[in-house]
Parts: structure tokens; C-alpha cells; sequence
């Protein structure tokens, strides 16, 4: 991505801002790469269950 120049910004540049990991996302998308955020509430998930959830997926 730098060098195709669709990151420009110079230094350390860390992937929080979205004109970094936008593009990041949809070339690891291309590669059935996605990503999926889950949020549980306190008590919703067991650790028995918590475990495999993260292999499965």
C-alpha cells in the first residue's frame, strides 16, 4: 500500500485512523479475510463457551 501510494503519511503511522484501515479491511476482504466484533453483556458467556467461539468462527 505504500508503495502503490495509498498511504502517503510519513513516520510511524499506526492503523487507528479509517484512510488506513479501510484499505487494509477490503484487501484482507479479497481475501476472505473479515472481521466480525461481537459484544457480549457481563454473564452472557461462559467460559466453556467463550473458548471454542474463538476457533469456530
Amino acid at each position: 500500500m505504500i508503495a502503490d501510494a495509498h498511504i502517503t503519511q510519513t513516520g510511524m503511522v499506526l492503523p487507528v485512523s479509517p484512510n488506513i484501515y479501510g484499505p487494509l479491511l477490503s484487501l484482507l476482504k479479497q481475501e476472505n479475510i473479515e472481521f466480525v466484533e461481537e459484544k457480549w453483556e457481563q454473564g452472557q458467556m461462559s467460559a466453556e463457551k467463550f473458548i471454542p467461539e474463538l476457533h469456530c468462527k
